[in-house]
């Protein structure tokens, strides 16, 4: 059974974005390059945090999301984050600037990909193709 999600509704992305538990990837269509991230608050209210798997298992913080009254998200960097320049930083920065002008034209260029866990071992699943498949490399890899 597949556990590929992809977002594509402008609200049902923001909704679960600003979800305080969410984990996303973000995949280009026209490269295929692809990023993982993690959001999480201590409050249903409060700002989000994001973190963008960086390594197998380790998550590195790149952003503060704040919820505005007009529905819009705002990114505000901390001394903390990553570089605006990383990679990673300027493709969420470009996802979020196209969501909340509601640009399903450029938003068209990327897929939105709910992290599934694996079937087998349980673990989050982070590449388009294991989300796609349901399991992760290492449990496919090995026999039934």
């Amino acid at each position: 059974m597949t556990q590929f999600v992809e977002l594509t509704a402008i609200e049902d992305i923001k909704t679960f974005v600003m979800g305080s538990h969410a984990k996303f990837t973000l995949e280009s269509n026209r490269t295929g390059e692809y990023f993982t991230y993690k959001v999480w608050a201590s409050t249903e209210t409060g700002p989000r945090f994001v973190s963008v798997l960086s390594e197998p298992d380790e998550w590195t913080y790149v952003v503060m999301l704040l919820p505005k009254e007009d529905k819009t998200i705002q990114l505000r960097f901390t001394k903390k984050s990553i570089k605006q320049t990383a990679k990673s930083a300027r493709a969420l920065t470009w996802f979020l600037r196209h969501l909340n002008a509601g640009n399903t034209g450029k938003l068209a260029q990327v897929q939105v990909l709910l992290s599934g866990k694996c079937c087998r071992c349980g673990r989050t699943l982070t590449t388009p193709e294991s989300i796609a498949a349901g399991i992760g490399p290492v449990c496919a890899a090995r026999p039934s």
